[in-house]
């Protein structure tokens, strides 16, 4: 690859994953801002089960009625976290809401009906059990408050109602929309550095497979619905395990995702929700690539 060809790459893919997140981000940003306006604490505690196990299905099911996608849902669980939210449900909400919301799920239908209508199931279904398993470790957390590195910032002033909301959600996106521009530089770096063709190369047995895909999920960066159109055209070089573990992975971790985790989370919490979810994943579609047959 020549370096005209490298700017170019670099150049598209930057733009492509700002433009697929930034609108989802703003959504985010929004909803958080109603919920830190229209929501006290007292409130959230009576809507949102205290026992666990309602609590992480409640969470990993929100996403059905609040469609923010992965970018979204960061400060949407930023902000229940700094209300006092338990954990459970929040990180439920986190990695369950870019997939188990009604968008996606009928963006991989439209995408994937022809080769595949059971990818929607199988898709939600791996993406809940994720958030599930990963969301009932954090109830060994007695803070939810102090798995943030970033806390929802509400910036002093005698604003109320919709301008309040309005203010609220620019500082949201402001704080949060610098780390998807490092994560966009990051994956339109890493795609000047790794090709598709270089992990087509590599793919020479179904488990390679099902690890070079879910390697161009992370590098690729794209948007949950958007990735459905990319794994149809990944079909025809690819065998559908691999494939489902493409859609599978990219929600839960990307190179846009990661830095943003990084950014809002501690360290070690960052870490867990990036190897957990991505772990349970790889899993998942390795045992269907090797024992299925779709």
């Amino acid at each position: 690859m020549d370096l005209a060809d490298a700017v170019n790459v670099f150049g598209a893919r930057f733009l492509a994953v700002v433009i697929e997140g930034a609108p989802f981000l703003l959504f985010g940003a929004l909803a958080s801002g109603l919920i830190a306006v229209l929501l006290e604490r007292d409130d959230l505690r009576r809507v949102v089960p205290r026992r666990t196990a309602l609590g992480l299905i409640g969470g990993g099911l929100l996403g059905l009625v609040l469609p923010v996608g992965e970018c979204g849902a960061l400060p949407v669980a930023r902000r229940l976290l700094h209300k006092g939210v338990p954990a459970p449900a929040a990180i439920a909400f986190l990695l369950a809401a870019p997939v188990v919301n009604p968008i996606v799920l009928a963006s991989t239908y439209a995408a994937l009906r022809h080769l595949a209508p059971e990818f929607v199931l199988l898709r939600a279904g791996i993406a809940l059990i994720a958030a599930l398993v990963v969301g009932a470790l954090f109830a060994l957390h007695p803070d939810s408050t102090t798995l943030l590195r970033m806390h929802a910032l509400e910036p002093p002033d005698a604003q109320s109602g919709l301008r309040r909301v309005l203010r609220l959600a620019a500082v949201e996106f402001v704080s949060l929309g610098r780390y998807l521009l490092l994560g966009a530089l990051l994956a339109g770096a890493l795609n000047v550095v790794i090709t598709l063709g270089d992990l087509e190369a590599w793919a020479t047995s179904p488990a390679r497979s099902v690890l070079a895909l879910e390697a161009w999920a992370f590098i690729r960066a794209g948007c949950s619905a958007a990735d459905a159109y990319t794994a149809r055209e990944l079909a025809g070089s690819f065998p559908l395990g691999p494939v489902l573990g493409f859609l599978a992975l990219g929600p839960l971790l990307d190179a846009r995702g990661v830095v943003m985790l990084l950014a809002v989370f501690r360290r070690r919490i960052a870490l867990a929700l990036i190897g957990l979810p991505g772990l349970i994943a790889t899993l998942v579609a390795l045992a269907l690539a090797l024992n299925v047959s779709f």
